[in-house]
């Protein structure tokens, strides 16, 4: 079912008669946006060419719906064909084909809803027996209205946490007498925390069975230091607080449960209906400055239920990131992982998408995409030569082998920033179509950071997850109209929106250019390449490997190390130097970036193959040429000159005997 629009139709009774032609429903309802009771089934199956999406096929409608659930009085009671529109209601779709829904908003329901319906798919498709099959109401025993429950199901079996429902709801008859805060005449209300398993029925016309998982204990041995305290037992409870819009998500034998929505009051402002002496107290509550109950937040707790011993615990989180806060988001389990998708979060949207290593515990969040939205500047501008070599006709795009390093002049370092010119290409991480956003002044602002095909910023969205493609599906939700930043203090248009998307686990950016292995979406580069699609070609002295944990590839380029006893220093050169490539025992040290061309782009005072000799001081004075001689170069002067940069003028042997003589026959003359 379709509840992803975010909009409610309000039931009004005007004072005055209907108009002439008009029906009562006509005359009682004013639309401000659309509620929907219709099915829509998308055939995973489909005809696909790489990673798009359906070439036909696609969606198709199972069932119509109908117009406030198509409901009409016989004999004085209401008989509907359809489940009332309604929209963050349960849905889900048992191992028998058929769907089953409860609760949600709908007017109809004058806000939450409690009641259960079922419709065969596979009955309606193969014999066209399209009907809707009523269960009935959940009274105070079950789980009672609420919307926005977090539920997943497996088998025949669906789990549910949480939610929200009012006290007292909507109706007029609430006064400002009643304590909301009482159960004898409602079920508890507001944000709930309460945890159900509903058991579906093969029998079409049998309800089912709901059963309520209840806290327990967990209790562990505490002696203490007296001998009276050697058998203390200290028992404890851990349970997620009560939240709504949450995500949860089966795996490892258990649930597991991400973020959501918590407040301390069920009700919009201390003049509702119903609210009564409750509010009073939270009003006095918050003027002393103390709220009543926990604050109002967005959570990002994470938690696991254990199907074993029945208990939840928190789930203990070995990376330095994880997800911000939200509410409205989506969570999946897939090969080894989970993986989150939007949400939103204190006026903000989110597009982010999160992965979850379930066996290292750590987060991971994938930026990188196939498809890379390359701007217009960010094309070839080179010819290639038959010798291997390109030939740049024009550019700008620079490599900057002095960015992050001083430019002070001394030591033979440049005195100011050096741009070196480089064919352009499409191809993330090098200096023309790069990740960055460091605002070089040399390039324009649409090539400062590189952007992605991927969904805009979302919340309300539905997911899911196919292992036999292993594809994650992602349609609707509400969505900015346009890419925002993160701004708090703006509101930004936003829509309810139908697109589909969907992010296949074995698909990279350009197929890893066939020189690497895709997993997960991030390309694993071949020995001799880099980069997030693998096209960039290793120079001289890189060092590349993938963290353990987060799966980023890690490149120093233009690298050399030298062995620990290096350190005889002689007339400027070093002596019992030994080079060594770059590798987790040899940091080593950079004194370049690569083009990924296969060639190094020195910072002054460094020259060679890899940067790994430090030039000729004074370029020899142009007394001389530098002979490249690892680690120092060494000036080879021209012949009248001596020094380490040729700087000194000497003398040659005839010279020096005629200027002797000279003095000898001057001295003796006089």
């Amino acid at each position: 079912m379709d509840g992803d629009l975010q909009f409610i139709t309000y039931d009004t009774r005007p004072t005055f008669p209907c108009a002439a032609g008009l029906t009562n429903a006509q005359c009682y309802n004013i639309s401000v946006g659309q509620l929907h009771n219709d099915i829509w089934e998308y055939d995973v199956d489909c005809f696909r060419f790489d990673d798009y999406g359906c070439m036909s096929d696609g969606w198709r409608r199972i069932d119509p719906g109908a117009y406030i659930g198509g409901c009409r009085i016989e004999s004085g009671e209401y008989i509907c064909t359809h489940p009332n529109e309604r929209y963050d209601h349960v849905a889900t779709v048992f191992d028998d084909g058929v769907l089953f829904v409860y609760g949600g908003f709908s007017r109809w329901c004058q806000d939450f809803c409690s009641d259960m319906w079922t419709f065969d798919i596979v009955a309606c498709k193969d014999r066209g027996v399209c009907t809707w099959n009523r269960l009935g109401e959940l009274g105070r025993m079950g789980p009672a209205d609420r919307w926005r429950a977090a539920t997943v199901a497996e088998g025949n079996r669906l789990f549910m946490f949480g939610g929200h429902r009012l006290w007292h709801g909507f109706a007029r008859g609430n006064t400002r007498g009643n304590l909301w805060e009482s159960t004898e005449a409602y079920p508890a209300g507001g944000y709930l925390d309460d945890m159900w398993i509903y058991e579906h029925s093969l029998n079409a016309t049998d309800p089912g069975e709901w059963f309520q998982v209840l806290p327990q204990e967990s209790c562990y041995d505490t002696p203490g230091r007296l001998w009276e305290e050697r058998f203390d037992i200290t028992c404890t409870i851990i349970w997620p607080e009560k939240r709504a819009s949450a995500a949860i998500s089966l795996a490892d034998g258990g649930l597991y449960l991400f973020g959501g929505y918590t407040s301390y009051f069920p009700y919009p402002d201390a003049d509702s209906a119903g609210a009564g002496s409750g509010v009073a107290r939270a009003t006095a509550d918050l003027a002393a400055g103390q709220p009543y109950g926990p604050s109002v937040h967005y959570l990002g707790d994470f938690h696991f239920y254990n199907f074993t011993t029945g208990l939840w615990d928190t789930v203990v989180v070995h990376s330095d990131v994880s997800p911000p806060e939200r509410r409205g988001h989506v969570l999946v389990t897939a090969p080894d992982t989970l993986l989150l998708v939007a949400g939103y979060r204190s006026n903000y949207f989110q597009n982010d998408l999160w992965q979850f290593n379930r066996t290292t515990r750590r987060w991971l969040r994938i930026d990188a995409f196939p498809h890379a939205l390359y701007p217009d500047l960010c094309t070839s501008d080179s010819i290639p030569l038959s010798d291997g070599t390109d030939f740049i006709l024009s550019s700008s795009v620079f490599g900057q082998p002095t960015r992050g390093f001083p430019v002070d002049g001394s030591a033979g370092r440049a005195t100011d920033h050096v741009f070196i010119k480089q064919p352009r290409r499409q191809a993330p991480g090098w200096d023309g179509c790069r990740d960055r956003n460091d605002f070089r002044p040399d390039m324009p602002e649409e090539l400062q950071v590189l952007q992605y095909s991927e969904p805009i910023h979302r919340f309300g969205h539905q997911g899911f997850f196919s292992s036999k493609y292993e594809l994650l599906l992602l349609y609707g939700g509400v969505a900015y109209t346009q890419e925002h930043p993160d701004t708090p203090s703006k509101s930004f248009d936003f829509e309810a929106v139908d697109d589909m998307w969907q992010f296949s686990l074995n698909r990279c950016i350009k197929n890893c250019s066939n020189h690497g292995t895709c997993q997960f979406g991030r390309c694993f580069c071949e020995e001799g390449y880099y980069g997030s699609d693998c096209s960039n070609v290793t120079c001289p002295g890189d060092f590349c490997f993938y963290d353990q944990y987060t799966h980023q590839q890690v490149c120093k380029h233009c690298c050399h190390a030298v062995t620990p006893e290096a350190e005889h220093h002689v007339a400027g050169h070093v002596y019992n130097e030994r080079k060594v490539a770059c590798n987790h025992e040899h940091p080593g040290a950079s004194h370049g970036i690569c083009n990924g061309f296969g060639k190094c782009q020195c910072r002054p005072p460094f020259i060679g193959e890899d940067c790994s000799i430090r030039d000729c001081p004074d370029q020899c004075n142009g007394n001389g040429y530098c002979s490249a001689e690892y680690p120092v170069g060494r000036c080879v002067c021209d012949p009248g000159f001596g020094g380490l940069s040729c700087n000194e003028r000497k003398c040659d042997n005839r010279t020096a005997h005629l200027a002797f003589l000279y003095a000898f026959s001057s001295q003796d003359f006089v």
